[in-house]
């Protein structure tokens, strides 16, 4: 059967309008998807997707930072980049074992382990489990917590606040426990830039009373 050239491109044009909007709301999805505070149980972030968590506040990114050709850390940083443009880390996962981009992701389990994995071969965990739905989250604090899914209690069942690297955040508690004594010697760094703790030690940062989360020096 013979159609009309008027036809067919009134046709592939209709078409046309229908599927634009169609790949725009996909796209859309995509992004939402890989920017997000929340990873739940059964999904991961991967590296070659470019995936991270972004605080509620948008001051805090935790995603995979490059280091080199084909050498990623998993890490938290500020968001802002420094005015040459580089990145702040504040934690790191991986810092003694890189991972390389293909085929690598974080990914939390079904049964509540949150796993670093290097194209299938684990490189880190949290080494946790639990039996109740879980959330990994990145609060505003630059805190990254595994908690009971929609809970608002502070009840994390691991958070990196617990594993500090070399960067201590405002308001993220140092311990060392003596489990021989059964005592426990305890710092704080608090919003304002003020170090204290129990065994009298202290200072203040150059950048002391400015509130809120800061690169303090």
């Amino acid at each position: 059967m013979f159609t009309p050239p008027y036809v067919t491109y009134v046709t592939m044009h209709m078409a046309c309008k229908l599927i634009l909007p169609l790949i725009i709301i996909i796209s859309y999805s995509q992004h939402i998807l890989t920017t997000t505070n929340v990873l739940t149980q059964g999904a991961s972030l991967a590296v070659e997707k470019g995936d991270h968590l972004v605080s509620p506040n948008r001051l805090f990114t935790a995603g995979f930072h490059q280091i080199g050709q084909n050498a990623y850390h998993f890490a938290i940083w500020f968001s802002e980049l420094t005015s040459d443009g580089s990145r702040t880390l504040v934690w790191m996962a991986n810092r003694e074992s890189l991972i390389n981009r293909k085929r690598s992701e974080i990914f939390l389990s079904k049964t509540g382990n949150l796993v670093l994995s290097d194209a299938g071969q684990k490189i880190w965990a949290s080494n946790t489990k639990s039996t109740s739905p879980l959330q990994l989250q990145l609060l505003d604090s630059g805190n990254l917590v595994l908690k009971q899914f929609e809970v608002q209690i502070q009840s994390y069942l691991w958070q990196s606040f617990n594993f500090p690297t070399n960067t201590l955040l405002p308001n993220q508690p140092f311990t060392k426990r003596r489990s021989t004594f059964n005592n426990t010697r305890f710092a704080l760094l608090d919003s304002r830039g003020e170090f204290t703790s129990t065994d009298n030690y202290s200072f203040v940062a150059s950048d002391v009373r400015i509130l809120g989360p800061k690169q303090r020096k």
